[in-house]
């Protein structure tokens, strides 16, 4: 389903509780992306399994090189590191690992990195056995670092990051149609979602209104309303 898709069936199902018209699209959009990072958490922490594709996005991302001088990593000794322009994404968080699921270079026939912990990241990549090997990690800004023992990875312009973001509708580009845009979620979930959005706001009563003050926007944050402007 689109995001609008989704966003007509739960007003759907809200105007039979509620006047649904007190909750801007952005609004509902907002629980919607809440819902799906809670429903993905309880599906993939109580049991280690392979990733739905269908919860999966890619965006490219480039890189530029790295002054350790000016850089978090700067206790490295190594000069042959690279890094994402800017923050990617956020992935969701599970107890034990982020779903971040795959680095790779960009075309047809792509070349998966090895993606490891900021901790492992540090150590790896100093032997003959790793020379041909590209690793990269996420550090708690949200900057992709790679390195390689033999400067590979200097040579790239972009890598295409795989994941469960939290945000999908962040990813989108000028180049998508709101109209045709998928969510990133399979019809179960979806259904899921949307039951759980609609008997949360149905059980919502509004705050009595600020009779001394007029001000709309007061009124819009009293109703749980997120502007649009």
């Amino acid at each position: 389903m689109t995001p609008f898709e989704i966003i007509y069936a739960i007003r759907e199902k809200l105007k039979e509780y509620v006047d649904d018209t007190r909750y801007t699209d952005r609004f509902l959009l907002e629980m919607v992306d809440l819902t799906r990072v809670t429903l993905i958490r309880q599906q993939y922490n109580r049991v280690q399994r392979s990733i739905d594709q269908q919860l999966e996005q890619k965006v490219a991302i480039p890189l530029v090189g790295v002054d350790l001088s000016q850089d978090p990593l700067q206790n490295l000794e190594e000069d042959n590191i690279t890094r994402s322009s800017e923050p990617i994404p956020k992935v969701i968080e599970l107890h034990h690992r982020n779903l971040l699921n795959k680095v790779a270079t960009i075309g047809f026939m792509d070349r998966e990195f090895s993606v490891v912990s900021p901790r492992r990241f540090r150590y790896i990549g100093h032997n003959q056995f790793e020379k041909d090997v590209i690793y990269c990690m996420m550090d708690t800004d949200n900057y992709l670092y790679l390195k390689s023992s033999n400067g590979e990875d200097l040579n790239l312009d972009d890598v295409i990051v795989e994941g469960v973001f939290e945000k999908p509708l962040s990813l989108m580009t000028e180049n998508d149609d709101n109209s045709t845009f998928k969510y990133p979620m399979n019809s179960h979930l979806v259904d899921v979602a949307i039951d759980m959005i609609v008997q949360k706001l149905a059980n919502t009563k509004p705050l009595p209104s600020d009779q001394s003050n007029d001000s709309s926007d007061d009124a819009t944050i009293r109703e749980g309303q997120i502007s649009n402007e």
